[in-house]
């Protein structure tokens, strides 16, 4: 989406090599041969692909299996929050969603996590729940002090906090 665009040209600005797929992407989505390819090289993935009708996480289900090892990025939704009467949020903060969609949200990220639970060591998932618009800087910011170029693994049973 477009949040996940602007996150990429500022990956890229600093020397990231980026492959993505969606609108003016150089990947199919669909193209699975060639996905998989990609994602056999690479240390990090960064999803912000909505969860379906019936709440999968269509990345972790056509996919799941090649994205062992890598460090996991979810692009989510403040919706999962609830209304908050403009307050502002924390990542902190308990989801409430209210909203069919942000729950799907929800439960896509609890999938996510319970996957990198699962792999131990192998996983790392983060979640970023930002706004539609988020300036790259400050989301490249959140992301860049748990993104590195090494894979190592986080320690058994901690996630990476981006906050």
């Amino acid at each position: 989406g477009y949040t996940a665009r602007r996150i990429a040209r500022a990956l890229e600005a600093t020397g990231w090599e980026v492959l993505g797929t969606g609108r003016d992407a150089a990947l199919s989505f669909d193209d699975e041969g060639m996905v998989r390819l990609a994602l056999a090289d690479a240390s990090h993935v960064l999803s912000s692909v909505p969860p379906g009708g019936e709440g999968l996480d269509p990345v972790l289900e056509r996919y799941g299996a090649a994205l062992s090892g890598k460090w996991l990025g979810y692009l989510s939704s403040t919706g999962v929050y609830g209304d908050c009467g403009g307050a502002r949020v924390s990542e902190t903060r308990s989801p409430a969603a209210k909203s069919a969609r942000a729950a799907r949200r929800v439960d896509a990220e609890r999938r996510l996590r319970r996957f990198g639970r699962q792999r131990g060591r192998l996983c790392r998932v983060s979640i970023l729940r930002e706004k539609h618009g988020i300036p790259p800087e400050a989301a490249v910011a959140k992301c860049l002090p748990h993104v590195t170029r090494s894979a190592a693994p986080t320690p058994a049973g901690r996630e990476p906090a981006l906050t």
